[in-house]
C-alpha cells in the first residue's frame, strides 16, 4: 500500500485505490513503528490522514 499526501491509498500491485480510516492507518503506523525499533507509540493519534502522512514522513526522514 502507498499512500499520498492527499490521504488517498493504493495498492502498490495493481495501482487500485483502497479505503482506508484513520484508525486502520494509525494502527498500521503503530505496528511497523514498532517493529523498527520505535517506543511510545502507544498514544499516537492524528485528526486527519494527511497529519498521519507527515508523522511518518517526518520519522522515516529522520532515519
Amino acid at each position: 500500500m502507498y499512500i499520498q499526501n492527499s490521504g488517498e491509498a493504493f495498492n502498490l500491485a495493481s495501482n487500485q485505490r483502497i479505503d482506508v480510516s484513520l484508525d486502520k492507518l494509525t494502527t498500521k503506523l503503530q505496528q511497523q513503528l514498532a517493529q523498527d525499533g520505535h517506543c511510545c507509540i502507544a498514544k499516537l493519534s492524528f485528526t486527519s490522514l494527511q497529519d498521519l502522512y507527515g508523522f511518518a514522513c517526518e520519522i522515516y526522514r529522520q532515519a
